[in-house]
């Protein structure tokens, strides 16, 4: 699997705190059972320290605001088999 993305960063969230939760089907969803890839700038990007991360001292995070710019990235998923 590779992963593109026009953000700096990306959350991995793994479902630790999911206890039983029914889906689709009746299907039965339990503690990490799937895996979410959310592209974002990194946690806490809105105050950087400039020296260790500097692509966010340079006006390259993001802070949303009502009736503001619309907020738009792309992230692109691919996936290829490898033979062994």
């Amino acid at each position: 699997m590779r992963v593109s993305s026009t953000t700096p960063g990306c959350q991995v969230y793994l479902g630790n705190y999911i206890r039983e939760v029914k889906g689709k089907g009746g299907f039965i969803y339990r503690q990490r059972a799937g895996m979410c890839l959310e592209a974002q700038t990194n946690p806490d990007a809105i105050q950087p320290d400039a020296e260790k991360y500097p692509e966010f001292s340079k006006g390259q995070c993001f802070i949303l605001r009502p009736g503001g710019k619309p907020y738009t990235m792309d992230m692109v998923m691919s996936f290829e088999i490898m033979n062994e």
